[in-house]
């Protein structure tokens, strides 16, 4: 194969190295971006320290005086507003605690009331009941004593009846005595041998009255009658008496029976005294409890309106003590950001740690410096080494295509590609810009670059 033929073969190669670098090179300018983008951040957020300490740095310095006047006005005006807030829950605590007492209150004089209208209505109850009782003992008392006047009023009969029995059981004895001796006289005088008649004439004659047989059955028949009614009479008066001791009986019953219920009817009669007493104690307890809480309902009433107005006004303090706490903190903040971001430049080792604010912002702006001059030397390193190995392939492509009509251009172009493809090489590895891949394809285009110069001037020597 002459030179021209293996200056083809070449181009050709050196086309699919083009493409290979071009592609390459993309990639890598793509992965390099990205470090320098974390470089870039790295600067960036270090720069933003840099700036909040100095800027923290100098709110200190400069409003110092300002923030110790306006701490101790607000430390003052805290002191007193704590002081009231204090007041405030202590008046809120006891009137909690009232609130409490109210309802307890509230509910004991409803439960009294209630518990006396029921006592009341319980106690008339038992009024009209008592009444009724001694209604019907009266009635009752009054029944008995009529019965105990009729059993003395009997008991005054029987008497008077029995001593008319005796004395007419004396008189019939008497008249039966007189009988039997006239009889016994009749008989004797019979017996001597009178008559019947002559008997009778001589008995006349003894006890001075006309005495005949007709008298005689007459006098016999009435002391039969006599005796007859006096059996009677002794009878009636043996069944009274015999009743006698049950009436008596019945009586002191009933008397025992008026006195337990008189003694029952006083006992509950004192037992309505004492609930009444009770119920009279019950309904001044109520009253006084009802007349306490109408004194508390106002009290709470204008206690209440007292916190809601003690309440918005410390509402309105507090407000106020906000809006003047926030330069404050914000000061307060500036000094907290200052110390930690010294804490933190100390630690990295940018000052030492006693070292002045001048001298710890002298090395961090340093440092600052230092990063700012690494993101610009890999941002540049990055733009030169991709443009010089695009314009690498570029060259190296016309050179490819041109290289059998116009060899001067395709050496030139050719050379180009190789002192760009080595400067994109060296400017790679001294930022770190490009990957490996396009490094290689960098070094692919140099020797293909090199050996297309060699052989296109090969016929030309010849």
């Amino acid at each position: 194969m002459n030179a021209k033929g293996i200056v083809k073969v070449i181009s050709v190669v050196t086309v699919f190295i083009c493409i290979f670098a071009f592609v390459a090179g993309i990639v890598g300018i793509a992965e390099g971006f990205n470090g320098v983008k974390f470089v870039k951040d790295d600067y960036l957020k270090f720069q933003k320290q840099v700036d909040d300490y100095k800027a923290a740095t100098e709110k200190i310095s400069s409003d110092k005086s300002e923030y110790e006047s306006m701490k101790a006005d607000y430390t003052e005006v805290r002191a007193q507003f704590d002081a009231d807030t204090e007041a405030y829950d202590a008046m809120v605590s006891d009137y909690e605690i009232a609130v409490v007492d109210y309802n307890q209150k509230l509910i004991q004089y409803s439960v009294g009331k209630s518990t006396l209208t029921g006592g009341i209505a319980t106690y008339e109850q038992g009024r009209r009941s008592l009444d009724e009782g001694w209604e019907a003992y009266y009635q009752g008392k009054d029944a008995f004593e009529a019965g105990k006047a009729e059993f003395a009023d009997k008991m005054a009969q029987y008497e008077d009846g029995k001593t008319l029995y005796e004395v007419g059981m004396a008189q019939y004895e008497a008249g039966m005595k007189q009988y039997n001796e006239i009889i016994t006289s009749i008989v004797a005088l019979e017996a001597y041998g009178l008559s019947h008649e002559a008997a009778l004439a001589s008995v006349s004659t003894q006890i001075g009255a006309v005495v005949t047989d007709s008298a005689l059955a007459s006098i016999e028949s009435g002391l039969a009658q006599t005796k007859a009614s006096l059996d009677q009479a002794k009878t009636m008066l043996d069944t009274a008496e015999d009743m006698m001791p049950q009436a008596q009986e019945q009586i002191a019953e009933g008397e025992k029976t008026m006195s337990a219920t008189y003694a029952m009817l006083q006992s509950a009669e004192n037992s309505m005294s004492a609930a009444l007493a009770q119920i009279n104690s019950g309904n001044a307890q109520v009253n006084s409890i009802g007349g306490e809480l109408g004194g508390d309902r106002d009290s709470l009433t204008e206690t209440a309106s007292v916190i809601a107005e003690e309440n918005a006004r410390l509402q309105a303090k507090e407000e106020e003590l906000d809006a003047a706490y926030e330069p404050i903190a914000e000061y307060e903040k500036a000094q907290e950001k200052a110390s930690r971001l010294h804490d933190i430049f100390v630690d990295a080792g940018y000052a030492e740690e006693n070292a002045s604010v001048e001298e710890l912002i002298e090395g961090i702006d340093a440092h600052a410096s230092e990063l700012r001059g690494v993101y610009l030397k890999d941002m540049l390193g990055e733009i030169i080494s991709f443009a010089l190995l695009l314009l690498a392939s570029f060259a190296a492509f016309i050179a490819s295509l041109t290289n059998g009509k116009k060899e001067k251009r395709a050496i030139i172009l050719a050379g180009f590609a190789m002192i760009a493809s080595l400067i994109s090489i060296a400017v790679a590895e001294f930022t770190n810009a490009l990957n490996f891949a396009s490094v290689l394809s960098a070094a692919l285009l140099i020797i293909s670059a090199g050996a297309m110069v060699y052989f296109i001037k090969q016929p030309i020597e010849e």
